[in-house]
């Protein structure tokens, strides 16, 4: 299962009346995005729940298959990861791989990502992957992350998808981080 649904389905179960009783997230403390997640499954997973209370319908795998569909809708492609740690050479010009797209919201979000360029392509400039592998062909945008646990990442369509649910850097970023190491466990 990829590591980042594993987190989100984990959240989302911790985040339902049974979750809590278990010891998860009570209802009344849900954080924004959480909210607006399960209100995205109140809407998508069962007709009945738009005429009750929210957390009497819902049951664990309307969430889970929400948030899927969710992920899904936002561009979400199956056994492609987050992203990827990286190196990044001292000789990389980071004026020839700036973006020239401008992004139609979260402009200071998307300014620290580079254009995209296949996997190859980075190889190509000594940008090396140092974890789990991305195929030469898939297009990824390196992110530089002074202080952070790598000197960068090479990030996915996937990154893009979890920026759609909020757009910051530091929240996909500890998503994906996130993810990886409950998958690891």
């Amino acid at each position: 299962m990829n590591t980042l649904l594993a987190l989100l389905l984990t959240l989302a179960a911790s985040a339902s009346p049974a979750g809590a009783q278990r010891g998860g997230a009570k209802p009344a403390t849900l954080s924004e995005p959480m909210a607006n997640l399960l209100g995205y499954a109140l809407e998508h997973a069962d007709p009945q729940a738009q005429k009750n209370n929210f957390f009497s319908v819902i049951n664990e795998d309307d969430a889970f298959a929400s948030i899927a569909n969710y992920l899904r809708d936002a561009g979400w492609k199956r056994n492609v990861p987050w992203g990827v740690p990286v190196y990044i050479p001292a000789t990389l010009n980071r004026a020839a791989i700036q973006s020239r797209l401008t992004p139609p919201r979260c402009p200071a979000v998307y300014r620290r990502h580079s254009r995209w360029l296949t996997v190859a392509e980075w190889r190509a400039l000594g940008v090396v992957p140092t974890g789990r592998a991305l195929p030469d062909t898939e297009l990824a945008a390196l992110m530089e992350t002074p202080g952070a646990y790598a000197q960068g990442y090479l990030l996915t369509t996937n990154y893009r998808a979890i920026l759609d649910y909020n757009c910051s850097n530091f929240y996909a970023l500890g998503v994906g981080l996130l993810a990886n190491a409950i998958a690891e466990r």
